[in-house]
C-alpha cells in the first residue's frame, strides 16, 4: 500500500520518557521518597488524573498543588522538578528522520497524541520544524479513543487530505488507539521498539 499521510503518537513512540523520572528521578528519590511512592500509585496508578488532564479537565499546576498538598513537598520544588524531566524528554531521532524522509517525498505527516497542557508549552517548540501539524488532546478535551476517533478527522482536515483513511497510517503503541483507528478504515503499526519497527518501515515506508 501507498501512505499518503503518515500520523505519530508522541508518549510511547516518539518518546518514552515519563514525567517527574529522567535525569529529575534521583531528585525525587533522594530528597522525596514519599512524593515519588505518591505519584506512582496516586497519579499515575489507578487514578483518573491523566486522563482528565489530558481532556484539559486540570492543569500541571492543580496536579503539582495536590501532590504537594497530599505529601507535604514544597510546591515550587515539585514544579521545578516536574519541569526539569519534561524539559530532558527524549525525542527518538530515528523517528524524526524518518518523519522529515517521509515530508520530503511529500507524505503528508502529524503528531496525534494524547497528552497535557505542559506538551505545547515545553514539547512543542521541539517538534514545530518537523511537524507541520501536531494536534493535543488537551486542546480539544477529547482523547483519541473519544468521539470516535474525532481527534483524527481533526489532524487530516488540517492536513487537508479530504479525510480519506483508506491511504493514511498511524504509528501508535496503544490497543485501544489501534481499535479506534482500523475502525476508520486506516491502517495502524503496533510500535514496541524502533528495532521492531525499522524492518516494516523499510517494506512499507520506503525508507533507508
Amino acid at each position: 500500500m501507498t501512505f499518503k499521510t503518515v500520523l505519530f503518537d508522541f508518549d510511547g513512540v516518539l518518546s518514552k520518557d515519563r514525567f517527574y523520572v529522567n535525569s529529575q528521578e534521583s531528585r525525587l528519590l533522594t530528597e522525596h521518597p514519599e512524593t515519588w511512592t505518591f505519584i506512582q500509585s496516586h497519579i499515575f496508578g489507578s487514578s483518573d488524573i491523566p486522563d482528565r488532564w489530558m481532556r484539559n479537565e486540570l492543569t500541571m499546576d492543580q496536579v503539582n498543588r495536590y501532590i504537594s498538598q497530599q505529601t507535604g513537598i514544597n510546591f515550587d520544588r515539585l514544579s521545578e522538578i516536574f519541569r526539569d524531566s519534561v524539559k530532558v524528554m527524549q525525542i527518538h531521532q530515528q523517528l524524526i528522520k524518518l518523519a522529515n524522509q517521509l515530508k520530503q517525498r511529500g507524505i503528508s505527516i502529524a503528531i496525534v497524541t494524547n497528552n497535557m497542557d505542559v506538551f505545547n508549552e515545553m514539547t512543542v517548540p521541539r517538534l514545530n520544524d518537523t511537524f507541520p501539524v501536531i494536534i493535543n488532546s488537551a486542546d480539544y478535551g477529547i482523547l483519541k479513543q473519544d468521539r470516535e476517533g474525532e481527534l483524527f478527522d481533526i489532524a487530516l482536515e488540517r492536513l487537508g487530505n479530504g479525510g480519506d483513511y483508506s491511504n493514511t497510517l498511524l504509528i501508535d503503541d496503544s490497543q485501544s488507539v489501534k481499535a479506534t483507528f482500523d475502525a476508520k478504515n486506516g491502517t495502524t503499526y503496533p510500535y514496541t521498539t524502533y528495532e521492531n519497527f525499522k524492518p516494516w518501515a523499510m517494506d512499507n515506508l520506503m525508507i533507508e
